[in-house]
């Protein structure tokens, strides 16, 4: 170590760092960093087959089709619950068909991610309930 000048050390390092392909090990060691590129190349390629293992498992498993089946059963669900509040709220017929169509528009928008906002005075009244 050169105590008038420590820097010089550290250019020294990273000269040798960036001019030999060398790195610090946990230790300080320096280390050819050819080995290390090896290695995670290595662990890269294992990762690789793991999620190529898991996919195949997956669909041996059905996955895509169970999550189909659920994502169906949750939309029987919200028409249900949809029917159920319109039949209790006694519509006249031309009720219904605009109630029909705002349904729709409402449930497209949600499709597209547009998730409106629940008024102040629809909050207030689910406190009182």
């Amino acid at each position: 170590m050169d105590w008038d000048n420590p820097d010089a050390d550290f250019v020294d390092e990273i000269r040798g760092l960036v001019g030999h392909k060398k790195g610090i090990s946990k230790d300080g060691e320096a280390i050819p960093i050819e080995e290390s590129v090896r290695a995670l190349v290595g662990l890269e390629q294992k990762e690789r087959e793991l999620v190529m293992q898991f996919s195949e498992k997956c669909v041996k498993a059905g996955l895509n089709e169970r999550l189909v089946k659920l994502a169906e059963q949750q939309a029987q669900m919200m028409a249900g619950a949809i029917e159920s509040v319109l039949g209790k709220l006694n519509l006249t017929s031309d009720q219904q068909a605009i109630a029909g169509e705002i349904v729709v528009l409402e449930l497209e928008k949600l499709a597209n991610g547009n998730v409106p906002e629940v008024p102040a005075e629809v909050l207030e009244s689910v406190d009182t309930i």
